[in-house]
């Protein structure tokens, strides 16, 4: 399931040590999950490898504004930049938060750069549901989520990130976990709502017997715009077969911005724009209550649930 950034991580292993890059931390194969968090903690700790990292990463975005062709795609090139790049700007008035471009974007990586990993992009809303079941309009993407181990969704609710996360490796024992930056586990049950509609609809309703739901505890944000970023960094350790629940009460997660603003910033302009991996048409009606996300009224409830904390 581990699999390399390619390009973007340079990553080194011999017998005499590991070395890893100014801008990622990966978990070798022999290497204990203590120690990489012990190991990820020094990294998240060196000041000095900020300054060529952010400079390299204002390059490569001034190269994609410079491809642009009209106002709109500049514009999402530079708003993209400014909320990876805010926390390293002294004195920024910038606005912090994620949007849906990065959320997509970053996901659409992951799932392209590991294996049995699937995302949905943040913006699917009303249909989707219904589009992607046994009958509906989007086989293609249908296939797609069934061919993944686990599939990654992303959620805005009140401008607040949350990862859904659903683990479908064993079909007949499906989990739906959901995280987020504060822990704020009193808006988890609307997202577990979405991940049960989205279970029926994949595997049909009767697979939600079985089905178990989890919060799951990860470090919290240490300010008041980094709950994409945490959102993005646990669903990375979750592709590293790591748990994104760790020895840590809170954490400054802006080292994971570097890690996530190299990547998009390496993308071609068309990817960036217009993602990764097609998703079909973007649906633009935002969505705020995961009870509207299908045609169908009956509200799905599981009674089977845990809170998770490695």
């Amino acid at each position: 399931m581990m699999k390399l950034f390619g390009a973007f991580v340079d990553f080194v292993s011999s017998s005499s040590g590991t070395k890893d890059t100014d801008y990622d931390v990966v978990m070798t194969m022999s290497e204990s999950e203590s120690d990489f968090i012990e190991r990820y903690a020094m990294y998240m700790d060196k000041p000095s490898h900020d300054e060529d990292n952010i400079v390299n990463i204002e390059e490569k975005f001034e190269s994609l504004k410079c491809q642009c062709t009209n106002p709109q795609d500049t514009l999402e090139v530079l708003t993209a930049k400014r909320c990876l790049l805010m926390p390293f700007q002294q004195g920024s008035l910038s606005d912090g938060h994620f949007n849906t471009l990065i959320m997509n974007r970053w996901h659409d990586y992951l799932a392209q750069n590991y294996q049995n990993i699937a995302n949905i992009h943040s913006h699917w809303n009303v249909n989707y549901i219904d589009d992607i079941a046994e009958n509906g309009t989007m086989q293609s993407d249908r296939a797609r989520l069934l061919r993944a181990e686990i599939i990654f969704w992303p959620i805005c609710l009140g401008n607040h990130w949350y990862e859904l996360i659903i683990n479908q490796k064993d079909p007949f024992n499906i989990k739906i976990s959901c995280l987020d930056g504060y822990n704020n586990f009193s808006q988890h049950p609307q997202i577990f709502i979405l991940g049960q509609k989205l279970v029926a609809a994949l595997h049909g309703q009767h697979r939600l017997t079985n089905t178990l739901l989890q919060n799951l505890i990860v470090p919290r944000q240490d300010n008041s715009y980094d709950c994409g970023t945490v959102a993005c960094y646990s669903a990375h350790r979750i592709c590293n077969e790591l748990s994104p629940s760790w020895q840590a009460e809170l954490c400054d997660y802006s080292k994971e911005r570097l890690n996530i603003a190299r990547a998009i910033s390496s993308l071609p302009l068309n990817q960036f724009l217009n993602g990764i991996i097609p998703q079909g048409k973007r649906n633009n009606n935002a969505w705020s209550n995961p009870h509207l996300i299908s045609r169908h009224s009956t509200e799905i409830t599981n009674p089977k649930f845990i809170r998770v904390k490695a």
